[in-house]
């Protein structure tokens, strides 16, 4: 496993093999005009995020994370990159996947024995943030096989979790009831119930940052 304090790339570990690598783009958890924008649910999200870092560095019994959704490019990435350098920087392994990647590179690795690897480094991460969920096209083995076990593992075992998405709550059902080879709403409600319990859903409202 990954040494203590180290926030993973997983990307990166499937790529080049290194743990430890931190995402460029993504700066630390002190004051950044990005993160204190004069948007009210910006503030709301950022408070939000710190108190449960605060809760988790002093070992206060709450491992409730925040599934963060809206709009395209209002910096949901970006808020959940800073504060996952914070948890590494804290002591807690930690793991920021963007999940279309990761589920492109999963799907690359079947045949070659690494898939467990790679879930188990997912479900046993100190902290965990998927980001851009629902960006990528949904197959059966891809939710049922490791998504859900991931979940699964993370919710008996009460371990901090973080999705993005640009999927609300009504739109998340049909993106997990839908795949390339069926309709199956049984299995979107188990993977919605586990969302509920590992996560609480907070939306970033905010204009797209990526035309500014």
């Amino acid at each position: 496993m990954f040494a203590m304090g180290t926030i993973v790339n997983v990307i990166a570990i499937v790529l080049a093999g290194i743990f430890g690598k931190y995402i460029g783009k993504y700066f630390s958890i002190r004051y950044d005009k990005n993160l204190y924008k004069n948007v009210s649910t910006r503030r709301e999200i950022y408070q939000k995020l710190k108190d449960i870092y605060d809760n988790k560095v002093n070992n206060v019994n709450d491992n409730r994370g925040l599934f963060i959704h809206g709009s395209y490019g209002t910096g949901k990435s970006y808020i959940c990159g800073c504060f996952a350098k914070a948890f590494a920087r804290a002591g807690f392994n930690t793991i920021i996947a963007f999940y279309p990647e990761l589920i492109r590179i999963i799907k690359s690795s079947i045949g070659t024995g690494l898939i467990e690897e790679y879930i188990d480094l997912l479900k046993n991460a100190d902290v965990l943030f998927l980001d851009d969920f629902g960006g990528e096209v949904s197959t059966q083995f891809i939710r049922d096989e490791v998504l859900f076990p991931i979940l699964q593992y993370r919710m008996e075992h009460h371990m901090l979790t973080f999705m993005t998405s640009n999927l609300d709550k009504s739109t998340l059902h049909a993106h997990l009831s839908e795949t390339t080879q069926s309709l199956d709403e049984t299995k979107a409600y188990r993977i919605e119930e586990r969302i509920n319990a590992l996560m609480d859903f907070v939306e970033l409202k905010d204009v797209n940052y990526r035309f500014k």
